[in-house]
């Protein structure tokens, strides 16, 4: 991580209401009719810093963390049922979310179940073995040729998978944007 990167996670550390603005930042910019996706990207990389420090928070025994965690889920799911986002980012911050080890729930799991569904279904004309070959080359270049990276990202956006992780495994459609290292 670099130094800047460090200090803003040093810095949402000590704020309790930090990872729920970045979600609400992550969603409002998505929602635009021109989303700047880099933008995002960094929302999302920053909330996912916020859930991990949440999580500290929760296991330190802090009953708001708590609270704080189950207001985002709640979020979570209710932009899901808007259609102002696309699925692919309601995906990459329920990844984020479950990366940080919080416990997703029953019904942000069926969601993030249901979005991976309606995204492969609707990248089902994208199943090219070439064109998928390519995708994971990229992701490879991303991780520097690292396996265990490689690994890692799979693993950690196939966790909100629910109880059929390995039925979306080989879609990709989750990786669209690519992995966070």
């Amino acid at each position: 991580m670099s130094t800047h990167a460090q200090q803003a996670a040093d810095t949402l550390a000590d704020y309790s209401n930090a990872a729920f603005e970045l979600l609400e930042l992550a969603l409002d910019e998505a929602a635009r009719e021109q989303p700047d996706t880099a933008l995002v990207d960094s929302f999302i990389s920053l909330f996912s810093q916020a859930s991990e420090t949440l999580r500290l928070k929760i296991e330190g025994g802090y009953k708001t963390a708590s609270d704080i965690a189950a207001k985002l889920r709640k979020r979570l799911v209710a932009a899901s049922q808007t259609g102002a986002s696309d699925p692919s980012t309601i995906l990459l911050l329920a990844q984020s979310f479950g990366a940080a080890k919080l416990d997703l729930g029953e019904e942000l799991s069926g969601v993030v179940e249901h979005l991976i569904e309606q995204v492969g279904a609707a990248n089902a004309g994208d199943g090219d073995p070439a064109a998928m070959l390519g995708f994971i080359a990229d992701l490879v270049k991303q991780v520097n040729g690292d396996a265990f990276a490689l690994f890692s990202c799979f693993e950690e956006t196939s966790r909100g998978a629910g109880r059929k992780p390995r039925r979306y495994a080989h879609s990709g459609a989750v990786f669209r944007r690519g992995c966070r290292r």
